[in-house]
């Protein structure tokens, strides 16, 4: 048995300009970091070994500016706090030497996130978030908290066979996962004024959120033949890519009913095959001058961002006049004026073309190298 571990810590404390907190205090980010890994080889039998790692990142920031909209000051209540307390990277891999000519290898990988942007937890639970948007800056509290998870597996197999003059390889790989986000804002408004004077609020469709899925198969086989000065490496692989939105729901909210969807399959639906050739020819037999060339297909990897936009429960809002008329600075639903509402709580959804193909770029080289 062979291991290996690491552990490391390191933290940053920036002062940030023009902000302060209540107290007078020039604000603070504030982030802190941990980073720790294990490796662990186990030679089961004399041609089996199973290998084991494990890679975790711990991540706080306390006043981290909101991730929806851009302000040039954030006040350091109205920040959130950033926990990433389950990311990591694990992997379990087993490779056996069957002959001196075959080898097999198998593996799983899995990826966690969770990812999550709260509101500082003294801000008071009723105060709404108020940005300014002549000053740019938020006051009260952080307009929404995130609440981000996601979880990706991959499981891999291949079979290696080496002879004199050829080396060849077949395998297989299934990567499956999903994505989602979680809004959530206190009462489901936001106060903007300019200069402090009320503005306008916009009425939120929180508490909501988004998730989708994903899946991508292929299978692959390549050889490298070596004949006389000539070698050849060619190789082909088929990839099945889907990307889907399950079926989810969201509870009701201020301005909402409780909302439920239904589930969307297939998407995205790509099937692709991808060629690789490529040669080498050794011109005078020394190693020392070669005329190489080659011509390959390499396909983008697409994240499930690209079906969002068709979810129905990401977040809107509707923009509506806000009359503040006993000056609290606070908004009642009879100062809205609701009948000069623009904009809808309903997202606008996009599309994606039926006849969408996946994209890709084709690479030619032909080059001369001597040493």
């Amino acid at each position: 048995l062979w291991f290996f571990s690491t552990f490391r810590r390191w933290s940053s404390n920036n002062y940030l300009g023009n902000t302060f907190t209540p107290t007078g205090a020039q604000a603070i980010d504030d982030t802190r970091l941990t980073d720790a890994t294990l490796r662990l080889t186990l030679q089961a039998t004399k041609r089996n070994k199973i290998s084991v790692s494990y890679d975790r990142a711990f991540k706080f920031r306390g006043h981290r500016p909101n991730n929806w909209i851009t302000a040039a000051i954030n006040n350091p209540i109205s920040t959130v706090v950033q926990k990433n307390w389950m990311n990591y990277i694990g992997e379990l891999k087993w490779t056996s030497v069957v002959t001196n000519r075959l080898l097999f290898e198998a593996s799983v990988f899995h990826l966690p996130i969770d990812y999550n942007l709260n509101f500082q937890p003294d801000a008071a639970p009723n105060v709404f978030s108020t940005y300014d948007q002549i000053q740019s800056v938020f006051t009260g509290v952080s307009p929404r908290e995130d609440l981000d998870t996601a979880s990706i597996y991959t499981y891999s197999g291949s079979m290696s066979y080496v002879t004199g003059s050829h080396s060849f390889k077949v395998g297989t790989q299934v990567r499956t996962g999903w994505s989602q986000e979680l809004f959530h804002s206190t009462g489901d408004i936001l106060q903007v004024v300019n200069n402090g004077v009320p503005n306008s609020v916009r009425l939120l469709n929180t508490p909501t959120g988004h998730k989708e899925s994903g899946l991508i198969a292929g299978i692959y086989a390549q050889d490298s033949w070596r004949f006389k000065q000539w070698t050849f490496n060619y190789g082909v692989r088929f990839e099945s890519v889907t990307m889907s939105i399950p079926a989810q729901s969201a509870p009701a909210g201020t301005w909402v009913p409780a909302r439920n969807i239904s589930a969307q399959d297939n998407i995205i639906d790509w099937k692709t095959v991808s060629p690789r050739l490529g040669i080498a020819w050794d011109v005078f037999g020394d190693g020392r001058t070669a005329i190489k060339g080659g011509v390959s297909r390499y396909d983008r990897q697409e994240g499930v961002t690209l079906v969002q936009p068709l979810n129905s429960l990401n977040i809107a809002y509707q923009t509506c006049p806000w009359v503040d008329a006993n000056g609290d600075l606070t908004v009642q639903n009879s100062e809205i004026v609701f009948s000069r509402c623009t904009g809808s709580l309903q997202p606008g959804l996009g599309r994606v073309d039926p006849g969408l193909k996946r994209p890709h770029q084709w690479e030619y080289t032909v080059m001369v190298q001597h040493q």
